[in-house]
């Protein structure tokens, strides 16, 4: 009886692999027939176009092939004759393979080390980055197509200096169109794979949060800012005529509007691309993802009492932006306008160096406006990269996929303690720092205050500050008066707020 089930298994599965080659047998037989049938066509058509040609030159006595291309059309698709050797002869791969680290920074914008950390972000899982089929490992390799590398290289060549695709295609010996459709997989891997790891879409730790406030405070002063924000605009050529001015913003030229927050190491924690030119910030800003999300937590994001310094072009209403006195009319509220400047200009220096890193983003490059906005947001997350991985780099240590750590040793060494005056001034050590950071009791008053309270608070701390550090200046019986009574309040304020009340 085993024998006999045994056997009746034994007949099923022959039976089924029997079933399955003879599927396997007729797929390949359909695939031969389809390939059969292609190359008739060509022929066919091929064969059509000769016999057009006998009787053109037969009725017009034109034998000029060149003619005869333009009335006929040509059935050959078109090649275009580049290197000898291919994109291995190209002289973007001279710069890949056998350039130094300064050939590195000027052409790529970023070392070997922190590319070679690029490549192995990437290649975990993208289109750039496609293994064959085993099948087709061999012939695959005798096309000897370009290496993951060179593909990242020539895009960030391509961001780095901003030339026509064309110009880019040329130097890396591919096509245009190659040359996008590797632009397009490039920006997509980078904002799956590395934005995670560089501009993640969560709040910061609370050390790191700890130490954005300090710096940002340590520059002029101003306490409990987590964040700075505005808008700058990038050179854009419109496609369809019919929507053209709308890219048309106020200082005449097109351009598409982004919108981005900074913290005080300038990096990016997130911004808002795309936006037509004629746009505003708070127009962006309504439908902005990262300031719905500060809203949801705010703490999480700025810490207590957080704020977020913009101008006069991006508020929310007193929410949680912190912007300057509109036409000041005293002395007190220029002061506060200069202190408040010099604190947001973080945003302004983060985005020189980002659009002096990418110089792409100074002129238009012609694409669509779909990758144009893709090609921004990744640039930003390369500015993140490239600036953490920087500053491990000049300092010994090897950048790694662990962006903690990096941005750990980033922060250690480059931690500021200097203010912007004695930067200036080329002091070895500053006293602001110390009295911007030791601040307990303007904190404390600061405390469950709103927006225009905590405005009119700060303005007259850090004008009681400006007197005290320059005595050189008199100051009326009823300036010392004011500057008196300010400390008073400030004492009684967080004495109320130690106690609950």
């Amino acid at each position: 009886m085993v024998a006999m089930t045994r056997r009746v298994l034994f007949l099923i599965l022959a039976a089924l692999v029997s079933r399955h080659k003879m599927h396997k047998h007729q797929a390949h037989l359909q695939k031969i027939q389809f390939d059969y049938n292609l190359r008739c066509e060509r022929r066919r058509r091929a064969a059509l176009a000769h016999m057009q040609m006998i009787l053109l030159t037969a009725t017009t006595g034109a034998r000029d092939h060149d003619a005869y291309a333009k009335r006929v059309g040509s059935t050959k698709r078109r090649k275009v004759s580049r290197a000898f050797g291919g994109w291995r002869s190209s002289t973007l791969a001279g710069y890949v393979y056998e350039g130094d680290e300064c050939t590195y920074l000027q052409n790529f914008r970023m070392s070997r080390q922190t590319l070679k950390l690029l490549c192995q972000m990437i290649k975990k899982g993208s289109r750039m980055h496609k293994a064959p089929a085993p099948a087709l490992v061999h012939a695959y390799r005798k096309l000897d197509p370009p290496s993951l590398k060179f593909k990242i290289a020539a895009c960030l060549y391509f961001m780095a200096h901003g030339a026509p695709t064309k110009v880019v295609a040329d130097v890396a010996s591919v096509g245009v169109s190659t040359m996008r459709s590797w632009l397009q997989q490039f920006c997509e891997a980078v904002i799956k794979d590395v934005k995670p790891a560089y501009m993640p879409a969560s709040p910061p730790d609370a050390n790191k949060l700890k130490d954005i406030r300090t710096q940002f405070q340590l520059r002029r002063g101003l306490p409990n800012v987590g964040m700075a924000c505005d808008g700058t605009h990038v050179p854009f050529n419109p496609e369809k005529a019919s929507n053209k001015n709308d890219f048309r913003n106020y200082k005449g030229w097109y351009s598409l509007l982004v919108v981005a927050f900074v913290d005080s190491f300038y990096c990016f924690v997130d911004a808002d691309v795309g936006y037509a030119g004629r746009s505003g910030d708070n127009t962006v800003l309504k439908f902005s993802w990262l300031l719905q999300q500060i809203y949801a937590n705010p703490t999480a994001w700025l810490g207590e009492d957080g704020v977020i310094l913009g101008d006069g072009g991006a508020s929310d209403g007193d929410t949680l932006f912190q912007n300057p006195y509109h036409a000041p009319s005293d002395a007190r509220q220029c002061w506060y306008n200069f202190c408040h400047s010099s604190t947001r200009f973080f945003v302004e220096e983060t985005f020189g160096r980002w659009k002096n890193r990418w110089r792409f983003l100074l002129r238009a490059t012609h694409n669509r406006h779909k990758l144009t906005s893709q090609l921004i947001y990744c640039s930003m997350i390369l500015h993140n990269m490239c600036t953490i991985c920087r500053g491990n780099e000049v300092h010994g240590h090897e950048p790694k996929e662990n962006s903690s750590a990096t941005w750990e040793i980033y922060r250690r060494e480059y931690n500021s303690h200097v203010c912007p005056s004695c930067t200036r001034r080329g002091a070895k050590h500053c006293t602001h720092s110390a009295i911007h950071r030791n601040k307990h009791n303007l904190q404390a008053a600061l405390r469950g205050a709103k927006n225009g309270e905590y405005r009119d608070i700060v303005r007259e701390s850090l004008w009681c500050q400006f007197i005290a550090l320059n005595g050189k200046f008199p100051m009326t019986p009823e300036e010392k008066n004011d500057v008196l009574e300010h400390k008073m309040l400030l004492e009684e304020m967080a004495r109320r707020a130690a106690e609950g009340i």
